[in-house]
Protein backbone atom coordinates (compact mmCIF):
# COMPACT_ATOMS: atom_id res chain seq x y z
CA UNK A 1 0.00 0.00 0.00
CA UNK A 2 1.35 3.43 -0.87
CA UNK A 3 1.38 6.36 1.52
CA UNK A 4 -0.97 8.98 0.15
CA UNK A 5 1.40 11.74 1.30
CA UNK A 6 4.59 10.29 -0.18
CA UNK A 7 5.25 8.48 -3.43
CA UNK A 8 8.38 6.86 -1.95
CA UNK A 9 6.93 5.43 1.25
CA UNK A 10 5.26 2.01 1.25
CA UNK A 11 3.17 0.40 3.97
CA UNK A 12 3.23 -3.33 4.50
CA UNK A 13 1.11 -3.42 7.66
CA UNK A 14 -2.61 -2.73 7.71
CA UNK A 15 -4.70 -0.89 8.98
CA UNK A 16 -4.21 2.69 7.90
CA UNK A 17 -0.78 4.33 8.09
CA UNK A 18 -1.89 6.79 10.77
CA UNK A 19 -2.52 4.03 13.29
CA UNK A 20 0.71 2.29 12.35
CA UNK A 21 2.64 5.45 13.22
CA UNK A 22 0.55 6.36 16.30
CA UNK A 23 1.07 2.96 17.91
CA UNK A 24 4.53 2.32 16.43
CA UNK A 25 3.42 -1.04 15.01
CA UNK A 26 6.39 -3.07 13.86
CA UNK A 27 4.97 -6.59 14.04
CA UNK A 28 1.54 -8.09 13.54
CA UNK A 29 -0.68 -9.15 15.12
CA UNK A 30 -0.55 -6.34 17.67
CA UNK A 31 -3.35 -5.79 20.20
CA UNK A 32 -3.52 -2.53 22.14
CA UNK A 33 -5.81 -2.06 25.13
CA UNK A 34 -6.86 1.59 25.49
CA UNK A 35 -8.63 3.46 28.26
CA UNK A 36 -11.62 5.71 27.59
CA UNK A 37 -9.27 8.63 26.83
CA UNK A 38 -7.25 6.67 24.29
CA UNK A 39 -4.16 6.08 26.45
CA UNK A 40 -2.51 2.68 26.01
CA UNK A 41 -2.98 0.49 29.10
CA UNK A 42 -1.08 -2.45 27.68
CA UNK A 43 -0.42 -4.48 24.58
CA UNK A 44 0.17 -7.95 23.20
CA UNK A 45 2.50 -8.17 20.23
CA UNK A 46 2.55 -11.38 18.19
CA UNK A 47 2.05 -13.80 21.12
CA UNK A 48 1.03 -13.67 24.78
CA UNK A 49 3.74 -14.01 27.41
CA UNK A 50 5.10 -17.53 27.65
CA UNK A 51 2.88 -19.80 29.72
CA UNK A 52 -0.13 -17.46 29.60
CA UNK A 53 -3.17 -17.47 27.38
CA UNK A 54 -4.25 -14.37 25.49
CA UNK A 55 -7.24 -14.11 27.83
CA UNK A 56 -4.98 -14.18 30.91
CA UNK A 57 -2.74 -11.45 29.53
CA UNK A 58 -5.69 -9.22 28.60
CA UNK A 59 -7.31 -9.78 32.01
CA UNK A 60 -4.05 -8.81 33.69
CA UNK A 61 -3.91 -5.58 31.70
CA UNK A 62 -7.52 -4.74 32.62
CA UNK A 63 -7.05 -5.62 36.30
CA UNK A 64 -3.94 -3.42 36.45
CA UNK A 65 -5.95 -0.49 35.11
CA UNK A 66 -8.53 -0.54 37.87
Amino acid sequence: MRDAKSDKRLWSIPPSPLQVEDFEVERIPSIFVLDKDGAVLGSVVENPSKGLSLEEVLLGILEGAS
